[in-house]
């Protein structure tokens, strides 16, 4: 598990760093209002995208984990899915997006474009679920290695050529969607699979497929609502500098992101040594972050002046103050992956619905003060108590399940020796 763990974590970082120099690049070449356009319109997309999975992301590995056979069934369901619902929510949200002025270029043409690249990173997603339980980590690398190198290539022609946002989004979008084909050739060379949809494995699979999605959308939520609200009090500018740290950001997080995604499915199939696995990885993931996160303290303000000039130079206190959430949501992200083989506890719910109003309420008043230092104080806040709440909670769940197994060792065969005499 933790060579899978360790060749994804590669793989994303290879990945990242493409992805890096192109932000660098479209960074320099747009300013901070450009690139706060641009980033502004991807958050949008990513969360079209994260409205529109109905959970099967998660659901996806958890029945493919238990049982092989259920692929077909779940890759069409996927394929109609991201077709359907992404492509129509995309396609309205960007026209309804343009109207208000969120984005540039006709409503028409950002229908269309909203909708395929909403549809192309939903399926992107769901297929990379599948062959996560699957356990084809090496193929589920490729196709990532693929999407971000492919869409780095792309961005940084179409920048260079002189091309506006509507462009970049362009290349974006071409990018992705090969990346979406050639993730879907993976999973069909497993064998015959039918694309049509199966209501009874959907069925099957939605209740937790519902809990996965509301949770995913809670944590999604947590991390992406400061960029609205950013965007809502200071504009395009400081969402551009708030972005270059994002980045980093998410950059710090790809080890754990990396391990979870391994993870779950060895904690779907072994509740045994569930409890100690999680713990030993929790472990592992800190030890490295903690490295990691003086590393990017002590280079932060240096190295993103260095990388993306003088212009982005807000952006050094912002990701400063970003390092503590960069450590705590490694580690929830962890621990999350035991509460996700555990069924997603509905106390879970409660850990994330405050977190999420936690970052609402000191958003609006850190945010206006100080833009994009204060969204990235308050999710250095609202991650530490999540990491608290998660960690609380997943031991509580773990004691009811050795006690459970406890009486049924301790008790039962007692009774079942008084009736015998």
């Amino acid at each position: 598990m933790h060579f899978n763990a360790l060749l994804t974590a590669v793989t994303r970082m290879v990945s990242a760093v493409l992805f890096l120099g192109a932000t660098v690049y479209l960074a320099r070449l747009l300013g901070p209002e450009g690139q706060g356009q641009y980033a502004f319109a991807m958050t949008l997309a990513a969360t079209i995208t994260q409205f529109a999975n109905l959970g099967l992301h998660a659901a996806n590995t958890y029945l493919v984990a238990q049982e092989g056979g259920r692929l077909s069934a779940l890759l069409a369901n996927s394929v109609w899915i991201s077709l359907g619902l992404g492509g129509i929510a995309g396609g309205v949200v960007f026209a309804v997006g343009q109207a208000l002025g969120w984005v540039e270029g006709s409503s028409l043409w950002l229908a269309g474009l909203g909708g395929s690249l909403v549809a192309a990173r939903l399926f992107f997603s769901l297929g990379g679920s599948l062959l996560a339980g699957l356990g084809r980590v090496r193929a589920l690398n490729f196709a990532e290695l693929l999407n971000y190198g492919l869409t780095v290539v792309l961005l940084i022609i179409v920048g260079s050529l002189g091309g506006d946002i509507p462009a970049l989004m362009t290349a974006t979008l071409a990018g992705w969607t090969i990346a979406a084909g050639v993730m879907f050739g993976l999973l069909v060379s497993t064998g015959w699979v039918s694309l049509r949809p199966d209501r009874t494995v959907f069925l099957v699979g939605w209740r937790y497929a519902a809990k996965a999605y509301a949770m995913s959308l809670l944590g999604f939520l947590v991390l992406r609502t400061s960029v609205f609200l950013i965007d809502s009090f200071h504009g395009n500018a400081e969402v551009g500098q708030y972005s270059v740290a994002a980045q980093l950001f998410d950059f710090l997080n790809l080890l754990p992101a990396s391990l979870a995604l391994v993870l779950l499915p060895r904690l779907v199939q072994d509740a045994g040594s569930r409890w100690i696995t999680t713990l030993k990885s929790v472990g592992i993931i800190g030890g490295v972050m903690v490295m990691a996160c003086i590393g990017a303290a002590v280079c932060a303000g240096s190295a993103l002046e260095w990388l993306f000039g003088n212009r982005y130079a807000a952006a050094g206190p912002i990701l400063l103050a970003m390092i503590p959430a960069a450590f705590f949501c490694s580690l929830t992200t962890v621990v999350s992956q035991y509460l996700a083989a555990a069924g997603y506890p509905k106390g879970l719910f409660v850990v994330w619905g405050a977190a999420w109003v936690a970052t609402v309420g000191l958003g609006c008043v850190l945010i206006p003060s100080y833009g994009g230092f204060g969204a990235a104080l308050t999710l250095s806040i609202v991650y530490a108590g999540a990491f608290c709440g998660s960690l609380g909670l997943a031991y509580i769940i773990e004691q009811r399940r050795l006690n459970s197994v406890l009486q049924n060792v301790t008790f039962f065969p007692l009774e079942g020796a008084r009736h015998a005499a």
